[in-house]
């Protein structure tokens, strides 16, 4: 190597071992994925609470004939079911969040339900003056997107706050 060169070592037994412990919080992540996975979870939750998408905008309006007829008049929480299955999933160095609920896909994203096997679906809405419920048939239904999954700020906080603390623990903060 010809001109300068410079050459590091590193001495000091604090600094070796701080970096010892990093490098072993990288081969097993597993407490830190688990708080990542817990925070984003109470995110999520609250975007169940706030009735708005992980970027702050406002779910779509319940159908008008379906309004009259709910418990309450929140969006996606009539029984709860959806915001409860809400949990994480543990990989060996990655974390998911999500639902296992059939129905949960069609309120993230959105979509047209069609029958499976008769020619039509049937619902129970509120229908003419007084809103009274009545059975209603279609062909089909369109479900508005509800996103409730998705990496926002609340969550980026989550992930970071996390990642902070679980890195000032292994370097000894």
């Amino acid at each position: 190597m010809g001109g300068v060169t410079f050459t590091a070592s590193l001495q000091d037994e604090a600094m070796r071992a701080a970096l010892g412990r990093v490098q072993g919080l990288m081969t097993s992540p597993t407490p830190m994925l688990k708080q990542i996975g817990a925070g984003v979870v109470a995110a999520v939750q609250e975007h169940f609470e706030r009735q708005s998408d992980p970027w702050g905008k406002a779910w779509h309006a319940l159908c008008p004939a379906y309004a009259p007829l709910k418990k309450n008049s929140r969006i996606l929480t009539e029984s709860h079911h959806l915001v409860d299955s809400i949990n994480y999933q543990l990989g060996a160095r990655s974390v998911s969040v999500g639902s296992n609920v059939v129905y949960a896909r069609i309120h993230q994203l959105g979509g047209k339900i069609v029958p499976k096997t008769r020619p039509a679906l049937s619902f129970l809405l509120a229908v003419g003056k007084g809103n009274k419920p009545g059975i209603v048939q279609v062909k089909s239904v369109r479900i508005p997107a509800r996103p409730y999954l998705g990496l926002g700020e609340a969550e980026k906080e989550a992930i970071a706050l996390a990642v902070k603390l679980h890195m000032k623990r292994a370097l000894g903060g």
